[in-house]
């Protein structure tokens, strides 16, 4: 089999599918759940490439992907302009935006390129350990709590040595793989890069300022999860609802853009889509990285949905999409000082999913759509792919390494759905799968939870509770509200009675009954859902059983006995039901060291060239798990490129390295 030949000055689309379906459920999805280090990076000095069509066995693994095959390189003469800057951060999400406004702020010659139209981001929930906005919400609530009995204040400051404990426990849940140092210069930067940013949001130069708040804390009865509160998240009057926990992150994005161009003076580019870099003068594989060459493109805005009076954010009518067109005319971007990628995922690019990340592939690969619409470069909080890999693949061309960790983990969550005591967490009461039987110990979090729903029967979960469910605390609170209720007005706590009420109105989502038996029945002749009945049923009375023994003791998982509520004392019955999970990213890429450089396969760092954001390769390991809730925003999107502006533009990187 020899290398198919390319056209001079095309670039090479990727492949539009697979045919090797058995071969990846098995040789390739053989690490399925498992994360080790140094298996399936870029191969060395390939002499084959796989196709669509290729016949593959054991020996195929290590061959080289098509998405690896650089596309012919662009010439001069279809540059149409040549712009000169210290540094070039392609990307206008969260990082890239967030490293160029720190090096605005040293005064950095510094330009943003970008295929979107917009500054964009998803979610809002930034983990940050120590800043002064923690301190003064933990000081303010110790201080209002500090006469109720058995109160056991928070510790404040929040400092990396008290965080230790639970950063340890996110690391052996990575089985102790991902870049630790990386991890400790998040540590040491993170409470000074959050009090960097509250400034930077509450005081921007032209668009609304935003606010911070910070989040509940996860409470885990067991402790093994429970943190004090570190999530920060920024809202105004322009972002939907009012909470940022969801929406808080393109208005930030926003705010960064406004500093760029209104605060510092310096230019984002936007409708440009980066297609190559610029290394050496020959191979383009050696010496520096000195530019990124960039397609225009011509943007069709969308057409904006049609929303409801009753439902702001489920559309009535779904509007049209914006799109991008090539237009075949390229700009070169020159960075004296540095190229700086900051690209996002690669969950677009079905077969770099399969290679890196081959366990997430087979969960979600109806889900993702990989060939079925265009990459969308405005696209928020969405869950069928985000991005396409282009900053990955445009460095895998220039000589990179793949990240040491594998598979590539990917953010995932969406457990069983029930009453929630800790806003993200799995539904601690009753879990059953389609077999009417309980598969795990139900007090974890959203995330864990997913992950152990996915591993069963059609990935399929049910929750089961009383009315007298609501009575087990004062206060309910939901997602988007606020530690202390004090600081923004998102969501308020539901009262028990308030959320009995909620239930009695929602039959059209949950089935419902006075005993177990009619609980049940409702659910697979009313609802139409797949269970078995008498296991169910048995489930549902074992449980109950549990909770009402003295002292209580959960047999089967030995759930905390603070959890276990009895099922058969009040009535009615409820039963959710919860399909598969959600996929919001894949995290990592290319290899990265502890500076952001991107490195060859023997660690050495290519010169010119940095990664950030999410691109960062080796800082999670196993599964995004949100035990450190807004971990992937807090150190990747903000420390992580704050330093590195802060380092590129004080010439502070090493020597050497």
């Amino acid at each position: 089999m020899s290398k198919k030949t390319k056209k001079p000055g095309k670039i090479q689309e990727q492949g539009s599918g697979l045919s090797r379906r058995d071969f990846l459920k098995g040789a390739a999805s053989g690490a399925v759940g498992i994360t080790i280090i140094g298996a399936l990076g870029a191969c060395e000095n390939p002499t084959q490439y796989i196709t669509n069509d290729d016949p593959l066995d054991a020996n195929s693994y290590d061959k080289e992907w098509k998405f690896m095959q650089a596309p012919a390189l662009i010439s001069d003469s279809q540059i149409e302009e040549t712009v000169t800057k210290e540094v070039v951060v392609v990307g206008s999400g969260m990082s890239g935006l967030c490293c160029a406004t720190a090096l605005a702020e040293k005064n950095v010659d510094v330009i943003v390129v970008s295929a979107g139209s917009q500054p964009i981001s998803r979610g809002g929930s930034n983990q940050a350990i120590g800043s002064q906005f923690q301190t003064d919400q933990l000081n303010a609530y110790n201080a209002a709590h500090a006469s109720d009995p058995g109160f056991e204040p928070y510790p404040s400051p929040y400092t990396p040595s008290l965080a230790l404990e639970h950063v340890k426990l996110e690391q052996l849940a990575g089985i102790y793989a991902m870049d630790k140092i990386k991890w400790s210069r998040w540590l040491q930067n993170s409470g000074a890069s959050m009090d960097w940013m509250v400034t930077k949001m509450a005081s921007t130069p032209t668009v609304t300022p935003l606010e911070v708040n910070l989040e509940p804390p996860y409470e885990d009865r067991d402790g093994t999860l429970k943190a004090p509160p570190s999530v920060h998240n920024f809202s105004n009057t322009e972002t939907p609802m009012r909470w940022g926990v969801f929406y808080g992150a393109p208005q930030c994005s926003n705010a960064y853009a406004d500093w760029i161009v209104n605060g510092y003076g310096k230019t984002i580019v936007y409708n440009q889509r980066a297609v190559q870099l610029v290394r050496g003068t020959t191979d383009n594989k050696s010496d520096r990285v000195t530019a990124v060459i960039c397609e225009k493109l011509t943007y069709t805005p969308p057409v904006p949905p049609t929303y409801g009076p009753d439902n702001p954010f489920v559309p009535i009518d779904p509007g049209v999409p914006a799109s991008w067109t090539p237009t075949g005319k390229y700009v070169k971007y020159v960075g004296t000082k540095a190229i700086v990628l900051a690209t996002g995922d690669f969950s677009k690019d079905r077969d770099m999913m399969v290679k890196y990340s081959p366990w997430a592939y087979e969960l979600f690969k109806n889900a993702l759509e990989f060939d079925k619409s265009p990459v969308n470069y405005d696209k928020g909080l969405e869950m069928n792919g985000l991005c396409d890999g282009a900053g990955q693949k445009m460095g895998l061309w220039v000589g990179a390494a793949w990240q040491k960790v594998f598979p590539n983990p990917c953010a995932i969550n969406g457990a069983t759905s029930g009453p929630t005591h800790a806003v993200v967490d799995n539904f601690w009461g009753l879990n059953l799968n389609i077999n009417g039987k309980r598969y795990h110990n139900e007090n974890t979090n959203f995330a864990f939870g997913a992950i152990s729903k996915l591993t069963q029967p059609e990935q399929t979960s049910y929750g089961v509770w009383a009315a007298s469910y609501a009575d087990t605390q004062s206060e309910w609170e939901s997602l988007g509200c606020s530690f202390n209720n004090t600081v923004h007005d998102g969501p308020r706590p539901q009262t028990p009675q308030q959320l009995k009420d909620q239930w009695a109105a929602s039959t059209s989502t949950y089935a419902t009954g006075n005993t177990p038996e009619e609980l049940v029945d409702d659910a697979i002749n009313r609802m139409g859902w797949k269970i078995n009945r008498a296991e169910a049923i048995a489930s549902i009375r074992r449980y109950d059983g549990f909770a009402k023994t003295s002292p209580k003791l959960d047999t089967e998982f030995q759930v905390n006995p603070d959890l276990l509520y009895p099922l058969l004392d009040e009535t009615p019955l409820y039963m959710s039901r919860s399909v598969g999970a959600s996929f919001l990213c894949v995290m990592g890429g290319l290899r990265t060291n502890e500076y952001f450089q991107v490195c060859d396969e023997l660690d050495n760092p290519i010169p010119g060239l940095y990664n950030t954001g999410t691109m960062i390769g080796d800082f999670f390991a196993g599964t995004y798990n949100f035990g450190l809730p807004g971990q992937n925003l807090g150190a990747c999107c903000l420390t992580l490129p704050w330093v590195l502006g802060k380092d590129i533009a004080n010439n502070s990187i090493p020597e050497g390295v």
